[in-house]
């Protein structure tokens, strides 16, 4: 069996800061997003003391559209993901959302957002924005090294491995091969 090393490719730290920096800007304008469709849903649709009920309503319709798709189909859109191409996927995803705020927007801007668009939207984006690869990759690699580790413990336990000490291996943070920063490393 022959072993290669590996080998970083030309401008990999430029390359992954590009990609860093593109997906925080897709993470703060979502969350910048998300606090403005509450505000437009208090300020603009539902702005009377008399419409408390109609709000709370909305708001709580508004965040499960958002939530729900994440909850029911982040992990079949993580299977999926895991199967497909990852930069591709991250660019299909951040077309999708950005199109979706653009719409928003123009609907916005138009006066013809109701509530029900708002929750349609905001389930098309958020099922969108399910298959996240690198955030999915890192707690794959955590749970394989935490299954080795509980694997070679089962062995201590039945006396298969005569070099373990009869301590039970305590849980350890994921370790990354680099020297930088954990926010770097992931």
């Amino acid at each position: 069996m022959q072993t290669s090393t590996y080998t970083p490719p030309p401008h990999g730290f430029r390359t992954f800061v590009i990609v860093w920096a593109a997906q925080s800007l897709s993470v703060v304008g979502s969350g910048m997003t998300g606090f403005a469709l509450n505000v437009y849903l208090a300020q603009v649709l539902y702005p009377a003391p008399e419409q408390k009920a109609e709000l709370a309503l909305a708001f709580t319709a508004l965040n499960l559209g958002f939530t729900i798709p994440f909850v029911f189909g982040g992990p079949l859109a993580g299977a999926w993901a895991d199967r497909h191409d990852r930069k591709q996927i991250m660019i299909a995803t951040n077309l999708v959302n950005g199109l979706t705020t653009v719409l928003t927007l123009v609907l916005m801007l138009a006066g013809s957002l109701q509530v029900w668009m708002l929750v349609a939207i905001g389930i098309f984006a958020a099922a969108a924005r399910c298959p996240v690869p690198a955030e999915r990759e890192q707690q794959h690699a955590h749970n394989r090294s935490a299954t080795l580790r509980l694997e070679a413990w089962d062995a201590c336990k039945r006396g298969l491995d005569h070099r373990c000490s009869r301590e039970r291996p305590r849980w350890t943070p994921p370790r990354s091969t680099n020297r930088s920063p954990l926010w770097v490393a992931v």
